[in-house]
């Protein structure tokens, strides 16, 4: 766990509170006392315990959950665009009750639609229009997220699924280790969530992403690490 999330982390905050404890009856209880201090000591004991527990509990639940928690890959749905785009056109045209209507050709989405699709890097990028930066912060108050999230979503890169081009925003943590780990026409594995559409786009925001690698490279690497093993 990194030092400046130690006392988010769960075993952090317990360790913490491991600690207090033993800090706690290191300078309350004396054996070399006299007996009738040593119980008056260990009836002061027994009253702080309980004040004890309700802190260290207090203390491992407060804090926020987010910095304890990892990304959770598993949410995500591996699909394509395309097949997200064509469900989304049925459901739509069948049923609208799961889409929230705006104005300006805005519809939201009422759901937070998890997905992973793999898709070819293309290097570029450029800042996120109003109507898109509008589009996420209304989809964020539909569902109850602080609006100012949005501010995490500056800029959006350009991907392609076969010939397909799609914009797509990423938050800002993400674009220097984007820039670092990737070159054009990388494969990579983009972890999105649906937020709603415009007019024909429909937009969507990246969470997360990891270079995908190639079958030859898994082969290589398993071949080296076969070497390698005693």
């Amino acid at each position: 766990v990194p030092k400046d999330q130690f006392l988010f982390h769960p075993f952090g905050r317990l360790f913490l509170w491991l600690d207090l404890i033993n800090y706690y009856i290191c300078n309350h209880i004396d054996t070399y006392r006299h007996p009738e201090i040593l119980y008056k000591k260990g009836y002061k004991m027994k009253q702080f315990m309980p004040k004890l527990l309700i802190f260290g509990i207090t203390l491992f639940m407060a804090l926020p959950a987010g910095w304890s928690q990892e990304f959770n890959y598993a949410s995500y749905i591996q699909t394509t665009l395309q097949d997200i785009i064509m469900a989304e056109e049925q459901i739509h045209s069948r049923d609208q009750a799961g889409v929230e209507k705006c104005t300006d050709g805005i519809q939201l989405e009422c759901l937070v639609s998890k997905y992973q699709v793999s898709c070819c890097y293309s290097n570029i990028s450029r800042p996120i229009s109003e109507t898109k930066k509008n589009v996420i912060k209304l989809w964020m108050e539909a569902l109850n997220i602080d609006p100012q999230l949005v501010s995490l979503y500056q800029q959006e890169i350009l991907v392609k699924e076969g010939m397909r081009p799609q914009w797509i925003p990423v938050q800002e943590q993400l674009l220097p280790h984007i820039n670092q780990e990737l070159v054009k026409y990388d494969t990579i594995e983009l972890f999105i969530i649906l937020t709603g559409k415009v007019e024909s786009e429909y937009i969507f925001i990246a969470t997360e992403f990891e270079k995908s690698i190639s079958p030859a490279q898994n082969l290589l690497q398993a071949t080296a690490s076969t070497r390698a093993a005693p």
